[in-house]
């Protein structure tokens, strides 16, 4: 029986390209298998459409993690301690000395290092749940925070009660607010 050329794969080919690792280093090959983007990385994940055609893939090099485009070039050198995948708003939550902020598609600090826990993301990538100052809270798309008040089970966001609880939304309830 035979070895597998690659020792691990990551995702489909999005963008026409595959993540995929050999000898525990990662890069990205086309549909012809040919590695277009170097096996340098210690991780890699798949390129993810993030908006207006802009692809974008987080990897991790000398254990920082930092945002590349399809042609290898960096959004953000691999600078940050942690960090999650790009969401549909064109944000991505990283982490720095124990502190997370997001950062856009343009390589800019869009929020500054302030949260304490991210969660994950909700509602087709509406918002992200955010803990600060020990209260969960959401914050959208447009980079609105909300955070629930002390012993509040939910927050009002829009036309809906959201109900938190460490870290996740675990029921959303419209409301009429003319009532």
């Amino acid at each position: 029986m035979g070895s597998s050329l690659w020792d691990d794969s990551y995702g489909l080919f999005l963008e026409g390209l595959c993540a995929v690792k050999k000898h525990l280093l990662w890069g990205y090959i086309n549909r012809e298998g040919r590695v277009v983007i170097g096996l340098h990385y210690e991780f890699a994940e798949q390129f993810k459409l993030i908006k207006n055609g802009v692809f974008l893939a987080r990897v991790k090099e000398n254990g920082k993690y930092g945002y590349i485009d399809n042609d290898d070039n960096y959004i953000f050198e691999p600078c940050f301690d942690d960090a999650k995948s790009f969401w549909g708003g064109g944000f991505a939550p990283v982490m720095k000395n124990g502190l997370w902020g997001f950062v856009d598609i343009h390589g800019d600090l869009a929020v500054e290092f302030q949260f304490e826990q991210v969660g994950n993301v909700y509602f087709n990538d509406r918002f992200y749940t955010v803990q600060k100052n020990n209260h969960w809270g959401i914050m959208d798309e447009n980079l609105n925070i909300i955070m629930m008040e002390d012993d509040a089970r939910f927050l009002i966001y829009e036309d809906k009660r959201i109900y938190l609880k460490n870290g996740r939304i675990t029921s959303e309830r419209r409301f009429n607010k003319n009532i």
